[in-house]
């Protein structure tokens, strides 16, 4: 916030990043599932709500959701 970035709103998650699926659907095919824990980021994304959006990943959390919604997912390496 500091150097003026303005902060819209929250996506849905599922619990814990793992498990239980999200009540969020996949924007392209509502009778399937936008993918991981990042799930909100990738569907908000993906339906132009906003230009990126920020997710985590602890197995494909990332790339699943981005793939599953055709956008683009960056996945830093661990520790760089």
């Amino acid at each position: 916030r500091a150097p003026g970035a303005i902060i819209l709103g929250k996506t849905v998650t599922t619990q814990f990043a793992c498990m239980d699926p999200s009540p969020t659907r996949n924007p392209w095919k509502t009778s399937q599932t936008p993918g991981g824990s990042s799930s909100g980021s990738a569907a908000a994304v993906a339906l132009g709500m906003c230009m990126f959006a920020l997710g985590t990943q602890t197995g494909g959390s990332i790339i699943r959701p981005s793939s599953y919604c055709g956008v683009v997912g960056l996945k830093p390496t661990h520790g760089r």
